[in-house]
């Protein structure tokens, strides 16, 4: 490959479906996430990283560490676009929830 734009997509397809199988079960997660966090790390101005961003979220989740994941997701909800907006506050809000940190001051409707 001589482009570094398909050597970029490369590095993500690889990264992002180690991620979904190792989520689904079918792989490592420790694996999955190196790959991901070196493209993260290397790859800032590519079009698949708040893909990527996710990904790792949903990974960190998946080990237990929320705290850790909140900054992946923090990504995509400061950007312009409500799509990305609305989903980091879904992947946000079922990450407290499966760590079982319910808002104890929500208002009642």
């Amino acid at each position: 490959m001589k482009r570094d734009e398909i050597k970029q997509d490369v590095e993500f397809y690889r990264a992002i479906l180690m991620a979904r199988l190792a989520l689904a079960g079918s792989g490592s997660v420790k694996d999955a996430g190196k790959h991901l966090f070196d493209f993260d790390n290397l790859r800032k101005n590519n079009y698949h990283f708040l893909e990527a961003s996710a990904a790792l979220g949903d990974l960190l989740v998946a080990t237990g560490k929320v705290d850790k994941a909140e900054p992946y997701y923090a990504r995509l909800a400061a950007t312009p676009w409500p799509e990305y907006r609305i989903r980091a506050a879904v992947l946000m809000g079922r990450a407290l929830e499966a760590q079982k940190q319910y808002d104890k001051s929500h208002r009642q409707i």
